[in-house]
């Protein structure tokens, strides 16, 4: 295994086989790899966490929504950094730890940090 910045012990560390979700882009399989992984691990939904990502930035790694007057939330599941003065921008914008910060607090029952989550849950409960 390649020599990474994550802690070994984090509950993805045994899905990497090399650096391909430390670097960006990350590849749509492998951001797939890591909701699938990260919701195991936390006993969530893995549709709801595609449901909350599709909603917040459409999967797209890079994305930046600007409230005025500055931007402040990024990433695949635009963390608020005004909000979350401990998180980095560049963890925000890491695939990785976005995955693992959605379904860590899904688990936790802070879902509702995510206007789109009552929207994205009533899609994942649809009959």
């Amino acid at each position: 295994m390649a020599t990474s910045s994550i802690t070994p012990g984090t509950p993805y560390i045994q899905l990497m086989t090399d650096q391909a979700a430390l670097e960006l882009p990350v590849s749509s399989s492998t951001i797939q790899r890591l909701i699938d992984f990260d919701a195991a691990f936390y006993g969530v939904s893995p549709a709801l966490m595609r449901g909350i990502i599709a909603r917040e930035s459409a999967f797209d790694q890079y994305a930046e929504y600007r409230h005025l007057p500055r931007e402040d939330s990024v990433g695949l599941v635009q963390i608020n950094l005004v909000a979350h003065p401990l998180i980095t921008r560049a963890d925000a914008l890491s695939p990785v730890f976005a995955i693992n910060y959605l379904a860590e607090n899904l688990a936790a029952g802070n879902g509702a940090m995510w206007s789109t989550y009552k929207a994205a849950l009533l899609a994942v409960n649809a009959p």
